[in-house]
C-alpha cells in the first residue's frame, strides 16, 4: 500500500500509516488500528461461523450512523450524474431512482435500544426525501468547484510522509485529486415542532468540525504537490464552495501550518509506538476515550465493550 516502508517498531502493532489527527483522540485511532482492526481481520480469517459472526458485530460501526449512510448515498448519485472517472454521465432523476432503490434496505440500528431506534427511523424516512434535493445541491457546488477541469476524478488514495515522521500518512480526497464533498442533515430532535434541527452550510471553516476538514484537506495538499484545494458543503436547499479565493484557511500558508501540526501530533503517536514493549504498555500510556462523547455514545456494545476491556474498566 505504501512505498514507504513502516517501522518494525510500528508494525509489530499492526499500526501501518496514520490518518488525520483531527478527526478523533489518540486513544480512538490507536484503538481502532492496533485492537480492532486486526481482531476483526483474525475473526474473518478463522472463518467459522461463530467468527464471521463475532467479526461482523465488531464491523457494524458508525458507517451505520443515518447521517453517514445518507452521505454515502449522495456521493453515489452525485459521481452518477458528473460521469466521475470518465463514466457515461447519468441523468438526475435515473441516478435518484437508483440512489433510492438502494436505500430500499437501509434498516435503522437495533443494538442502542428504543431510543436509537426511534432516532434511526425517523432520520432515515426523513434523509431519503432530502437526498434528491441534496444530489442536486452537491452537483452545483461540485461542477462550480472542478470547472476547469477536463475530467471529473473520483476518489483518489494517497499515502507519504509528513514532516519529521517515519510512518506514512494515509488520506483520500472525494474529487479531483483535491477536494471533498461534505453533505449536512438535520438532528432528529422529537421535542420540537417538526420532530428535527434544521441545519445549514457554514459561512467559514472556522468552526471547530470545519478545521478538521481542513485538517484533511492539508494531507492531501502537501502530498499531491500543493494542488488548489476545495471543500463542497451542501444541504437539501444550499451548497457552499469553498476554495483559496474565498477561504484563508484554504491558503497555502495555512495548509502548511497544518501540515507541521500534523506531523508534530503524528511524532507524539511514533514515539508512545517506538517506546512500548507490548500493548498493554502501549495503552497505560493513553487515557481512555470519553464514552459519553457523541462518536461513542452510539456505539456497538461489542465495540464498546472492548475498549472499556483494553483499558481495564470493565
Amino acid at each position: 500500500m505504501s512505498l514507504n516502508p513502516v517501522p518494525e517498531w510500528a508494525e509489530k502493532f499492526s499500526y501501518f500509516h496514520h490518518s488525520n489527527p483531527k478527526s478523533g483522540s489518540r486513544s480512538d485511532k490507536l484503538f481502532s488500528k492496533v485492537i480492532l482492526r486486526p481482531l476483526i481481520d483474525k475473526l474473518y480469517k478463522e472463518n467459522t461461523e461463530a467468527s464471521r459472526e463475532q467479526a461482523e458485530a465488531y464491523s457494524w460501526n458508525r458507517s451505520q450512523n443515518p447521517k453517514m449512510r445518507a452521505g454515502q448515498l449522495v456521493q453515489l448519485g452525485t459521481d452518477l450524474i458528473l460521469g466521475v472517472d470518465g463514466a457515461e454521465p447519468v441523468d438526475p432523476s435515473e441516478a435518484f431512482d437508483h440512489v433510492l432503490k438502494d436505500a430500499e434496505n437501509w434498516t435503522p440500528r437495533t443494538y442502542g435500544g428504543v431510543d436509537l431506534t426511534d432516532s434511526d427511523v425517523a432520520s432515515i424516512d426523513r434523509y431519503k426525501t432530502d437526498i434528491p434535493d441534496t444530489i442536486k445541491m452537491a452537483v452545483e457546488g461540485l461542477k462550480e468547484a472542478m470547472s476547469q477541469d477536463n475530467q471529473i476524478i473520483g476518489e483518489v488514495d494517497y499515502i507519504g510522509l509528513m514532516p519529521k515522521n517515519e510512518i506514512p500518512h494515509f488520506t483520500k480526497p472525494d474529487y479531483g485529486r483535491r477536494g471533498d464533498l461534505k453533505t449536512k442533515w438535520a438532528s432528529y430532535a422529537p421535542a420540537t415542532k417538526t420532530g428535527f434541527r434544521s441545519i445549514s452550510t457554514p459561512k467559514n471553516l472556522s468552526g471547530m468540525f470545519d478545521i478538521n476538514n481542513v485538517f484533511q484537506t492539508a494531507g492531501w495538499w502537501h502530498l499531491n504537490g500543493h494542488r488548489p484545494p476545495f471543500l463542497v458543503y451542501a444541504t437539501a436547499t444550499d451548497c457552499q464552495v469553498f476554495t483559496p479565493e474565498n477561504s484563508d484557511e484554504l491558503s497555502d500558508d495555512y495548509l502548511a501550518k497544518c501540515v507541521k501540526e500534523i506531523g508534530a501530533m503524528h511524532q507524539v503517536t511514533e514515539h508512545m509506538l517506538r517506546k512500548a514493549d507490548d500493548v498493554e504498555s502501549l495503552f497505560a500510556g493513553l487515557d481512555p476515550p470519553d464514552f459519553d462523547y457523541f462518536t461513542w455514545r452510539d456505539e456497538v456494545p461489542e465495540i464498546k465493550d472492548l475498549a472499556k476491556k483494553t483499558w481495564g474498566i470493565e
